[in-house]
């Protein structure tokens, strides 16, 4: 038996779709990639930045948390594309929804957050930095990139979704 015939043996059935050698490889792959990325992140990136930003406890726990569910939502939606298994949910007309949309929105949202949380600490601590240093009162968390991650965030997920918003109808 050759490699090309190897990789096309079908392993199992999930549902209508069937799973090839080759499916389970690719996904294999792609699964053990992201692992690796994900713990240079948390292991070697994230603890730079907590030194670095002077991060407390809870927001640790809370970054970590993020990213933690950030990388399982990707995981599985590489796993999905890369070895063809994408079940359909739920379909009308011409729209179907797969599970692959679902991890993908779930991801982009779980991004946002992180991004969220990330820029927040960021810009809040150099504006109360710089307050004190001028002799003003503490300044606030602001949640100044909130609005816009969140937005770019929707915007996305429209496009993903295959919807078409017009502003504007002329």
């Amino acid at each position: 038996m050759t490699i090309p015939e190897f990789l096309q043996t079908e392993i199992f059935y999930f549902g209508d779709l069937v799973v090839t050698a080759g499916n389970a490889v690719a996904g294999g792959l792609t699964m053990i990639a992201i692992l690796v990325a994900g713990y240079w992140l948390i292991v070697r990136v994230l603890p730079r930045f907590f030194k670095r930003s002077r991060v407390d406890a809870a927001d640790r726990r809370r970054i970590r948390r993020s990213a933690l569910l950030a990388l399982f939502f990707l995981i599985a939606l590489a796993v999905m594309r890369s070895s063809g298994i994408n079940p359909e949910l739920w379909r009308i007309g011409e729209r179907v929804l797969r599970l692959s949309l679902v991890a993908e929105v779930l991801f982009i949202l779980q991004l946002a957050r992180l991004l969220d949380t990330i820029i927040e600490l960021v810009l809040a601590r150099k504006y109360s930095r710089r307050h004190r240093e001028d002799g003003l009162a503490p300044a606030r968390n602001a949640n100044v990139a909130r609005p816009l991650l969140y937005t770019l965030a929707l915007l996305s997920l429209i496009q993903q979704l295959g919807l078409q918003l017009h502003a504007f109808h002329v």
